[in-house]
């Protein structure tokens, strides 16, 4: 099935240059987030917690310099980031369609994945 997505679309989720992802906005309709997700927002929230613990630890252990140091992080917290995941393998947009959708290049997409 091909999923087509509307520039109009595009630029609610993502309103401006410094914004990510509206995710205050995803997580308010529960229909927007199991469609951008595949997870009611219940499940979504109970998850982030549980990633948010795993992901605290990874970084501990394979980040001994500061946080400060390197780029900056795009997706800083554990809900980005796991939003991030579950809308990649939900609806597999190429690196370059996600990289405009979270407004970061392409490359940052791959690197996350």
């Amino acid at each position: 099935m091909i999923r087509l997505i509307t520039i109009e679309f595009l630029s609610r989720l993502s309103p401006g240059e410094g914004n990510v992802i509206n995710l205050k906005r995803a997580r308010k309709s529960n229909r927007l987030l199991k469609i951008l997700t595949g997870l009611k927002r219940e499940e979504f929230l109970r998850l982030a917690v549980v990633f948010g613990k795993n992901i605290e630890e990874v970084f501990k252990e394979t980040r001994k310099l500061a946080l400060r140091l390197g780029r900056p992080f795009v997706l800083k917290t554990a809900e980005e980031k796991l939003f991030f995941i579950l809308f990649y393998m939900k609806c597999y947009p190429t690196f370059d369609l996600a990289g405009f959708i979270f407004n970061v290049d392409r490359s940052s997409c791959c690197r996350w994945v």
